[in-house]
Protein backbone atom coordinates (compact mmCIF):
# COMPACT_ATOMS: atom_id res chain seq x y z
CA UNK A 1 0.00 0.00 0.00
CA UNK A 2 1.33 3.75 -0.94
CA UNK A 3 1.69 5.80 1.75
CA UNK A 4 -0.75 8.20 2.83
CA UNK A 5 -0.93 11.49 3.69
CA UNK A 6 -4.20 13.24 4.11
CA UNK A 7 -2.28 16.81 3.27
CA UNK A 8 -0.71 15.56 0.29
CA UNK A 9 -4.01 17.26 -2.11
CA UNK A 10 -2.06 16.74 -5.38
CA UNK A 11 -1.35 12.91 -4.41
CA UNK A 12 -5.13 12.53 -4.86
CA UNK A 13 -7.54 12.32 -7.97
CA UNK A 14 -11.24 10.76 -9.09
CA UNK A 15 -14.54 11.04 -7.69
CA UNK A 16 -15.59 7.65 -5.68
CA UNK A 17 -19.19 7.13 -4.78
CA UNK A 18 -20.11 4.54 -1.71
CA UNK A 19 -22.80 2.44 -3.52
CA UNK A 20 -24.86 0.68 -0.94
CA UNK A 21 -26.50 -2.58 -1.00
CA UNK A 22 -28.72 -4.08 1.70
CA UNK A 23 -29.17 -8.34 1.04
CA UNK A 24 -27.54 -7.70 -2.62
CA UNK A 25 -29.74 -5.41 -3.57
CA UNK A 26 -28.32 -1.36 -4.38
CA UNK A 27 -30.27 0.69 -2.85
CA UNK A 28 -31.78 4.10 -5.12
CA UNK A 29 -29.44 6.24 -3.62
CA UNK A 30 -26.40 4.91 -5.01
CA UNK A 31 -27.94 5.71 -8.38
CA UNK A 32 -28.54 9.33 -7.68
CA UNK A 33 -25.08 10.02 -6.21
CA UNK A 34 -23.17 8.55 -9.06
CA UNK A 35 -25.47 10.54 -11.19
CA UNK A 36 -24.28 13.55 -9.26
CA UNK A 37 -20.78 11.93 -9.08
CA UNK A 38 -20.49 11.93 -13.19
CA UNK A 39 -21.17 15.70 -13.58
CA UNK A 40 -18.34 16.00 -10.75
CA UNK A 41 -15.94 13.91 -12.85
CA UNK A 42 -16.75 15.76 -15.89
CA UNK A 43 -15.87 19.17 -14.23
CA UNK A 44 -12.83 17.90 -13.21
CA UNK A 45 -11.91 15.54 -16.13
CA UNK A 46 -11.17 12.43 -13.72
CA UNK A 47 -12.87 8.91 -13.66
CA UNK A 48 -16.12 8.06 -11.75
CA UNK A 49 -15.68 5.11 -9.39
CA UNK A 50 -18.07 2.87 -7.49
CA UNK A 51 -17.38 1.01 -4.48
CA UNK A 52 -19.68 -2.10 -3.16
CA UNK A 53 -19.21 -3.97 -0.80
CA UNK A 54 -20.27 -7.62 0.06
CA UNK A 55 -20.03 -11.11 -0.27
CA UNK A 56 -20.64 -12.70 -3.64
CA UNK A 57 -22.61 -9.93 -5.40
CA UNK A 58 -24.88 -10.41 -8.16
CA UNK A 59 -22.39 -9.40 -11.30
CA UNK A 60 -25.10 -7.89 -13.18
CA UNK A 61 -26.23 -5.51 -9.84
CA UNK A 62 -22.77 -4.46 -9.99
CA UNK A 63 -22.48 -3.75 -13.91
CA UNK A 64 -25.12 -2.07 -13.58
CA UNK A 65 -23.53 0.72 -11.83
CA UNK A 66 -21.90 1.48 -15.20
CA UNK A 67 -25.19 2.01 -16.46
CA UNK A 68 -25.77 5.17 -14.17
CA UNK A 69 -22.13 7.09 -14.60
CA UNK A 70 -19.31 4.97 -13.10
CA UNK A 71 -16.38 4.48 -15.19
CA UNK A 72 -15.06 2.02 -12.89
CA UNK A 73 -16.59 -0.16 -10.05
CA UNK A 74 -14.73 -1.93 -7.25
CA UNK A 75 -16.07 -4.87 -5.94
CA UNK A 76 -14.79 -5.43 -2.47
CA UNK A 77 -15.84 -9.06 -1.54
CA UNK A 78 -15.47 -11.29 1.52
CA UNK A 79 -17.34 -13.06 3.98
CA UNK A 80 -16.87 -10.79 6.50
CA UNK A 81 -18.26 -8.18 4.54
CA UNK A 82 -21.99 -9.88 3.97
CA UNK A 83 -23.85 -8.39 6.86
CA UNK A 84 -22.89 -4.76 7.51
CA UNK A 85 -20.77 -3.90 10.53
CA UNK A 86 -18.62 -0.33 11.28
CA UNK A 87 -15.64 -2.03 11.82
CA UNK A 88 -15.50 -3.77 9.01
CA UNK A 89 -17.07 -1.84 6.45
CA UNK A 90 -14.94 0.98 7.07
CA UNK A 91 -11.14 -0.84 7.55
CA UNK A 92 -12.04 -2.44 3.66
CA UNK A 93 -13.47 1.46 2.70
CA UNK A 94 -10.38 2.86 4.41
CA UNK A 95 -7.44 0.82 3.23
CA UNK A 96 -8.70 0.76 -0.64
CA UNK A 97 -8.80 5.01 0.02
CA UNK A 98 -5.52 4.91 1.56
CA UNK A 99 -4.13 2.54 -1.51
CA UNK A 100 -5.87 4.61 -4.68
CA UNK A 101 -6.24 8.37 -2.88
CA UNK A 102 -9.72 9.25 -4.50
CA UNK A 103 -10.29 12.85 -4.54
CA UNK A 104 -14.03 13.11 -3.37
CA UNK A 105 -15.75 10.75 -1.54
CA UNK A 106 -19.88 10.58 -1.64
CA UNK A 107 -21.80 8.28 0.71
CA UNK A 108 -25.36 8.35 1.05
CA UNK A 109 -26.82 9.48 4.58
CA UNK A 110 -28.88 6.58 5.34
CA UNK A 111 -28.61 5.00 8.10
CA UNK A 112 -25.54 2.71 6.94
CA UNK A 113 -24.26 6.21 5.28
CA UNK A 114 -24.35 8.00 8.71
CA UNK A 115 -22.77 5.16 10.52
CA UNK A 116 -20.16 4.48 8.13
CA UNK A 117 -19.40 8.27 6.63
CA UNK A 118 -17.84 9.57 10.19
CA UNK A 119 -15.81 6.36 11.02
CA UNK A 120 -13.99 6.58 7.72
CA UNK A 121 -13.38 10.31 7.65
CA UNK A 122 -11.99 10.08 11.51
CA UNK A 123 -9.32 7.44 10.06
CA UNK A 124 -8.34 9.23 7.33
CA UNK A 125 -8.13 12.08 9.24
CA UNK A 126 -9.67 14.44 6.65
CA UNK A 127 -13.55 16.45 7.11
CA UNK A 128 -17.12 15.40 6.75
CA UNK A 129 -20.27 17.48 5.56
CA UNK A 130 -23.33 15.33 6.40
CA UNK A 131 -26.75 15.83 5.00
CA UNK A 132 -25.62 17.52 1.83
CA UNK A 133 -27.96 18.75 -0.63
CA UNK A 134 -26.23 20.41 -3.32
CA UNK A 135 -22.74 19.55 -4.76
CA UNK A 136 -20.49 21.79 -7.56
CA UNK A 137 -16.17 22.11 -7.94
CA UNK A 138 -16.76 24.75 -10.62
CA UNK A 139 -16.66 28.03 -9.70
CA UNK A 140 -19.39 29.75 -12.40
CA UNK A 141 -21.50 26.84 -12.25
CA UNK A 142 -21.77 27.23 -7.83
CA UNK A 143 -22.22 31.52 -8.57
CA UNK A 144 -25.17 30.26 -10.43
CA UNK A 145 -26.96 27.95 -8.23
CA UNK A 146 -25.87 31.00 -5.52
CA UNK A 147 -27.88 33.59 -7.60
CA UNK A 148 -31.38 31.81 -7.08
CA UNK A 149 -30.88 30.31 -3.86
CA UNK A 150 -29.72 33.50 -1.72
CA UNK A 151 -29.75 36.91 -1.73
CA UNK A 152 -25.86 37.65 -2.07
CA UNK A 153 -24.82 39.82 -4.78
CA UNK A 154 -22.79 37.14 -6.51
CA UNK A 155 -21.84 39.98 -9.56
CA UNK A 156 -19.62 42.45 -6.96
CA UNK A 157 -18.61 39.33 -4.65
CA UNK A 158 -14.73 37.98 -5.05
CA UNK A 159 -14.32 34.41 -5.26
CA UNK A 160 -11.76 32.52 -5.38
CA UNK A 161 -10.79 30.20 -8.39
CA UNK A 162 -10.00 26.54 -7.29
CA UNK A 163 -11.57 22.95 -7.81
CA UNK A 164 -12.56 21.77 -3.95
CA UNK A 165 -15.48 20.14 -3.53
CA UNK A 166 -18.02 22.84 -2.41
CA UNK A 167 -20.94 21.25 -0.37
CA UNK A 168 -24.10 22.61 0.58
CA UNK A 169 -26.00 21.94 3.45
CA UNK A 170 -29.01 23.05 5.45
CA UNK A 171 -28.25 24.26 8.79
CA UNK A 172 -30.04 26.26 11.78
CA UNK A 173 -33.09 23.54 11.09
CA UNK A 174 -32.93 24.56 7.58
CA UNK A 175 -33.26 28.62 7.94
CA UNK A 176 -29.88 28.69 6.91
CA UNK A 177 -27.67 26.81 3.59
CA UNK A 178 -24.58 26.76 4.40
CA UNK A 179 -21.10 25.89 2.12
CA UNK A 180 -18.45 24.36 3.25
CA UNK A 181 -15.00 23.17 1.52
CA UNK A 182 -12.08 21.36 2.61
CA UNK A 183 -8.85 22.76 1.33
CA UNK A 184 -5.97 21.19 3.52
CA UNK A 185 -7.28 17.76 3.31
CA UNK A 186 -8.20 14.66 1.01
CA UNK A 187 -9.69 12.86 0.89
CA UNK A 188 -13.38 15.74 0.79
CA UNK A 189 -15.96 13.79 1.92
CA UNK A 190 -19.48 14.33 1.89
CA UNK A 191 -23.06 12.33 2.71
CA UNK A 192 -25.76 13.59 0.72
CA UNK A 193 -29.29 13.14 1.63
CA UNK A 194 -31.61 10.33 -0.19
CA UNK A 195 -33.45 12.28 -2.90
CA UNK A 196 -32.23 15.42 -3.27
CA UNK A 197 -30.34 14.29 -6.22
CA UNK A 198 -31.57 13.37 -9.48
CA UNK A 199 -30.95 9.75 -10.81
CA UNK A 200 -29.80 9.75 -15.28
CA UNK A 201 -31.22 7.24 -17.36
CA UNK A 202 -29.68 3.76 -17.27
CA UNK A 203 -27.07 3.81 -20.23
CA UNK A 204 -27.24 -0.02 -21.55
CA UNK A 205 -23.45 1.70 -23.39
CA UNK A 206 -22.00 2.53 -20.03
CA UNK A 207 -23.04 -1.14 -18.53
CA UNK A 208 -21.67 -2.80 -20.85
CA UNK A 209 -18.04 -0.83 -20.99
CA UNK A 210 -17.37 -0.13 -16.89
CA UNK A 211 -14.85 -1.79 -15.41
CA UNK A 212 -15.44 -4.27 -12.67
CA UNK A 213 -11.98 -4.30 -10.70
CA UNK A 214 -12.80 -7.01 -7.69
CA UNK A 215 -10.73 -6.66 -4.32
CA UNK A 216 -9.90 -9.24 -1.84
CA UNK A 217 -9.38 -6.81 1.11
CA UNK A 218 -7.27 -7.49 4.46
CA UNK A 219 -9.66 -8.55 7.15
CA UNK A 220 -9.89 -10.94 9.52
CA UNK A 221 -12.94 -11.62 12.08
CA UNK A 222 -10.41 -9.82 14.49
CA UNK A 223 -10.85 -6.56 12.99
CA UNK A 224 -14.71 -6.69 13.34
CA UNK A 225 -15.53 -6.83 17.48
CA UNK A 226 -19.33 -7.37 16.90
CA UNK A 227 -20.76 -10.46 15.69
CA UNK A 228 -24.01 -10.41 13.34
CA UNK A 229 -25.96 -13.65 14.80
CA UNK A 230 -29.39 -13.39 12.93
CA UNK A 231 -31.18 -10.43 11.39
CA UNK A 232 -34.50 -10.46 12.66
CA UNK A 233 -37.34 -8.32 10.55
CA UNK A 234 -40.57 -6.83 11.88
CA UNK A 235 -42.30 -7.36 8.42
CA UNK A 236 -41.60 -9.52 4.79
CA UNK A 237 -42.72 -6.81 2.51
CA UNK A 238 -41.05 -2.91 3.40
CA UNK A 239 -42.16 0.46 2.23
CA UNK A 240 -39.20 2.07 0.21
CA UNK A 241 -39.47 5.67 2.46
CA UNK A 242 -36.01 6.42 0.99
CA UNK A 243 -37.35 6.45 -2.67
CA UNK A 244 -40.87 8.03 -1.82
CA UNK A 245 -42.26 11.34 -3.47
CA UNK A 246 -44.41 11.93 -0.40
CA UNK A 247 -44.56 10.23 2.67
CA UNK A 248 -47.26 10.97 4.97
CA UNK A 249 -46.46 10.40 8.84
CA UNK A 250 -48.37 10.14 11.63
CA UNK A 251 -48.19 10.03 15.83
CA UNK A 252 -49.97 7.83 17.94
CA UNK A 253 -53.01 10.53 17.82
CA UNK A 254 -53.86 12.66 20.92
CA UNK A 255 -54.20 10.31 23.63
CA UNK A 256 -53.60 11.19 26.89
CA UNK A 257 -52.06 8.22 27.63
CA UNK A 258 -49.92 6.64 24.38
CA UNK A 259 -49.43 3.18 26.11
CA UNK A 260 -53.52 2.28 25.54
CA UNK A 261 -52.84 3.43 21.96
CA UNK A 262 -55.61 5.40 19.99
CA UNK A 263 -57.35 4.57 16.71
CA UNK A 264 -56.46 6.05 13.43
CA UNK A 265 -59.91 7.35 13.06
CA UNK A 266 -60.48 9.10 16.34
CA UNK A 267 -56.90 10.84 15.06
CA UNK A 268 -58.08 11.99 11.48
CA UNK A 269 -61.16 12.94 12.68
CA UNK A 270 -59.49 15.85 15.15
CA UNK A 271 -57.31 17.11 12.15
CA UNK A 272 -60.42 16.89 9.90
CA UNK A 273 -62.63 19.09 12.41
CA UNK A 274 -59.75 21.87 12.56
CA UNK A 275 -59.43 22.27 9.18
CA UNK A 276 -63.36 22.50 8.75
CA UNK A 277 -62.69 25.23 11.73
CA UNK A 278 -59.39 27.14 9.32
CA UNK A 279 -61.76 27.13 6.55
CA UNK A 280 -64.45 28.74 7.87
CA UNK A 281 -62.11 31.33 9.78
CA UNK A 282 -60.69 32.32 6.49
CA UNK A 283 -63.65 32.50 4.45
CA UNK A 284 -67.21 32.75 6.20
CA UNK A 285 -67.69 36.33 6.42
CA UNK A 286 -69.15 37.36 9.81
CA UNK A 287 -66.03 35.86 11.19
CA UNK A 288 -63.46 36.85 8.59
CA UNK A 289 -64.53 40.59 9.44
CA UNK A 290 -63.74 40.58 12.84
CA UNK A 291 -60.23 38.80 12.53
CA UNK A 292 -57.72 41.88 13.34
CA UNK A 293 -58.44 44.54 15.83
CA UNK A 294 -59.28 47.06 13.48
CA UNK A 295 -61.94 45.28 11.52
CA UNK A 296 -63.80 44.33 14.96
CA UNK A 297 -63.70 47.68 15.77
CA UNK A 298 -65.19 48.97 11.98
CA UNK A 299 -67.89 45.97 12.87
CA UNK A 300 -69.25 47.36 15.67
CA UNK A 301 -69.03 51.24 15.08
CA UNK A 302 -68.68 51.74 11.38
CA UNK A 303 -72.71 51.61 11.09
CA UNK A 304 -73.32 53.56 14.44
CA UNK A 305 -70.87 56.63 13.55
CA UNK A 306 -72.81 56.76 9.78
CA UNK A 307 -76.14 57.31 11.98
CA UNK A 308 -74.51 59.75 14.07
CA UNK A 309 -73.41 61.81 11.41
CA UNK A 310 -76.40 61.64 8.88
CA UNK A 311 -78.45 62.74 12.30
CA UNK A 312 -76.49 65.80 12.39
CA UNK A 313 -76.66 66.67 9.00
CA UNK A 314 -73.52 65.29 7.50
CA UNK A 315 -73.50 63.13 4.33
CA UNK A 316 -70.79 60.93 5.56
CA UNK A 317 -68.16 59.74 3.25
CA UNK A 318 -65.50 57.17 3.19
CA UNK A 319 -63.01 60.01 4.38
CA UNK A 320 -64.92 61.61 6.81
CA UNK A 321 -65.35 58.07 8.23
CA UNK A 322 -62.02 57.46 8.13
CA UNK A 323 -60.69 60.49 9.83
CA UNK A 324 -63.53 59.69 12.58
CA UNK A 325 -62.61 56.39 12.96
CA UNK A 326 -58.93 56.53 12.57
CA UNK A 327 -58.94 53.94 9.36
CA UNK A 328 -57.66 54.00 6.06
CA UNK A 329 -60.33 54.48 3.72
CA UNK A 330 -59.45 51.15 1.84
CA UNK A 331 -60.72 49.52 4.86
CA UNK A 332 -63.80 51.58 5.25
CA UNK A 333 -64.72 50.89 1.41
CA UNK A 334 -63.78 47.03 2.56
CA UNK A 335 -66.30 46.58 5.34
CA UNK A 336 -69.14 48.25 3.72
CA UNK A 337 -68.49 45.86 0.80
CA UNK A 338 -68.45 42.93 3.69
CA UNK A 339 -71.47 44.13 5.70
CA UNK A 340 -73.28 44.91 2.21
CA UNK A 341 -73.33 40.91 1.11
CA UNK A 342 -75.70 38.50 2.73
CA UNK A 343 -74.42 34.76 3.38
CA UNK A 344 -76.81 32.68 2.12
CA UNK A 345 -77.41 28.74 2.81
CA UNK A 346 -77.44 26.42 -0.66
CA UNK A 347 -80.64 24.44 1.05
CA UNK A 348 -82.66 28.18 1.51
CA UNK A 349 -85.30 27.96 -1.80
CA UNK A 350 -85.35 29.64 -4.56
CA UNK A 351 -88.64 31.61 -5.04
CA UNK A 352 -91.52 31.65 -2.58
CA UNK A 353 -93.70 28.49 -3.76
CA UNK A 354 -92.69 25.72 -0.64
CA UNK A 355 -91.11 22.56 -1.35
CA UNK A 356 -89.60 24.25 -4.75
CA UNK A 357 -86.16 24.16 -5.19
CA UNK A 358 -83.03 25.46 -3.50
CA UNK A 359 -79.89 26.13 -4.58
CA UNK A 360 -78.35 22.92 -4.06
CA UNK A 361 -79.96 21.57 -6.86
CA UNK A 362 -78.62 24.33 -9.27
CA UNK A 363 -74.72 23.46 -8.18
CA UNK A 364 -73.04 21.18 -11.05
CA UNK A 365 -71.98 17.27 -10.20
CA UNK A 366 -68.51 16.93 -8.96
CA UNK A 367 -68.23 13.63 -11.18
CA UNK A 368 -67.31 13.69 -14.84
CA UNK A 369 -70.04 14.35 -16.80
CA UNK A 370 -71.06 11.74 -18.91
CA UNK A 371 -69.47 12.90 -22.03
CA UNK A 372 -66.66 12.73 -20.38
CA UNK A 373 -67.61 9.01 -19.32
CA UNK A 374 -68.64 7.90 -22.40
CA UNK A 375 -65.23 9.31 -24.24
CA UNK A 376 -63.38 7.95 -21.94
CA UNK A 377 -65.02 4.56 -21.80
CA UNK A 378 -64.37 4.14 -25.86
CA UNK A 379 -61.25 4.82 -25.44
CA UNK A 380 -60.31 2.15 -22.88
CA UNK A 381 -61.91 -0.21 -25.43
CA UNK A 382 -60.15 0.97 -28.04
CA UNK A 383 -56.96 0.56 -26.13
CA UNK A 384 -57.76 -2.92 -24.95
CA UNK A 385 -58.31 -4.02 -28.50
CA UNK A 386 -55.21 -1.99 -30.43
CA UNK A 387 -52.81 -3.54 -27.69
CA UNK A 388 -53.36 -6.72 -28.43
CA UNK A 389 -51.20 -6.51 -31.28
CA UNK A 390 -48.30 -5.32 -29.69
CA UNK A 391 -47.94 -8.43 -27.32
CA UNK A 392 -46.65 -10.68 -29.85
CA UNK A 393 -43.63 -8.08 -30.11
CA UNK A 394 -43.03 -8.15 -26.33
CA UNK A 395 -40.30 -10.23 -24.76
CA UNK A 396 -40.88 -12.41 -21.88
CA UNK A 397 -39.92 -9.40 -18.96
CA UNK A 398 -41.99 -6.79 -20.89
CA UNK A 399 -45.67 -8.91 -21.07
CA UNK A 400 -44.83 -10.09 -17.62
CA UNK A 401 -44.75 -6.61 -16.50
CA UNK A 402 -47.55 -5.10 -18.92
CA UNK A 403 -49.89 -7.81 -17.60
CA UNK A 404 -48.86 -8.44 -13.88
CA UNK A 405 -48.11 -4.75 -13.48
CA UNK A 406 -50.01 -1.86 -16.19
CA UNK A 407 -53.53 -4.00 -16.42
CA UNK A 408 -54.08 -5.28 -13.58
CA UNK A 409 -56.10 -3.90 -10.50
CA UNK A 410 -53.56 -5.50 -8.12
CA UNK A 411 -50.32 -4.81 -9.43
CA UNK A 412 -47.34 -6.11 -8.55
CA UNK A 413 -44.63 -4.36 -7.56
CA UNK A 414 -40.68 -3.43 -8.15
CA UNK A 415 -39.49 -5.57 -5.77
CA UNK A 416 -41.47 -8.85 -6.74
CA UNK A 417 -40.11 -8.36 -10.57
CA UNK A 418 -36.77 -7.65 -9.71
CA UNK A 419 -36.79 -10.91 -7.78
CA UNK A 420 -38.49 -12.95 -10.63
CA UNK A 421 -36.14 -12.15 -13.03
CA UNK A 422 -32.57 -11.23 -11.06
CA UNK A 423 -32.51 -7.40 -11.66
CA UNK A 424 -32.29 -4.21 -9.40
CA UNK A 425 -36.04 -2.27 -8.39
CA UNK A 426 -33.77 0.59 -10.54
CA UNK A 427 -33.89 -1.98 -13.39
CA UNK A 428 -37.42 -2.92 -13.47
CA UNK A 429 -37.98 0.74 -13.76
CA UNK A 430 -36.36 1.51 -16.61
CA UNK A 431 -37.90 -1.31 -18.41
CA UNK A 432 -41.22 -0.36 -17.35
CA UNK A 433 -40.55 2.71 -19.01
CA UNK A 434 -39.38 1.84 -22.38
CA UNK A 435 -42.29 -0.74 -22.25
CA UNK A 436 -44.77 2.76 -22.20
CA UNK A 437 -42.33 4.26 -24.91
CA UNK A 438 -42.75 1.19 -26.98
CA UNK A 439 -46.69 1.26 -26.42
CA UNK A 440 -46.44 4.91 -26.95
CA UNK A 441 -45.28 4.61 -30.60
CA UNK A 442 -47.28 1.41 -31.36
CA UNK A 443 -50.63 3.25 -30.17
CA UNK A 444 -49.53 6.75 -32.33
CA UNK A 445 -49.10 4.58 -35.46
CA UNK A 446 -52.14 2.79 -35.56
CA UNK A 447 -54.34 5.23 -33.91
CA UNK A 448 -55.42 8.93 -35.18
CA UNK A 449 -55.09 11.88 -32.32
CA UNK A 450 -53.46 9.79 -30.28
CA UNK A 451 -52.74 11.09 -26.96
CA UNK A 452 -50.21 10.59 -24.43
CA UNK A 453 -52.63 11.23 -21.74
CA UNK A 454 -54.18 8.09 -22.52
CA UNK A 455 -51.97 5.83 -20.90
CA UNK A 456 -50.45 7.64 -18.18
Amino acid sequence: MAEFNAMDTAAFKGVWVFCEQREGQIQTISYQLLSEGRKLANDLGVELCGVVMGSELNEDYVKALGGYGADRVYNIDSPLLKDYTTDGYAKALCDLIMDKKPEIMLIGATNLGRDLGPRCAARLHTGLTADCTHLDVDVEKYKNFLRTTSNIDVDNTKFEENTNLKMTRPAFGGHLMATIICPRFRPQMSTVRPGVMQTQPFDEAGAAKVVVEKVTPALTAEDIHVQVLDIKKSAEKLVDLIGADVVVAVGRGISADPDKGIKFSYYASFWIKAYILKFIMDNWRMVKIGTTQVQRKLFYNLNRERQKLVAQGFDPDAAMLSERLGVSEEQITEMDQRLAANDLSLNAQVGEEAGGATRMDFLPALGPGIEDSLGDSEVAELLREKLKTILPKLNEKELYILQNRLLTDDPVTLREIGERYNVTRERVRQLEARLLEKIRQHLALDIKDFSDAWIQ
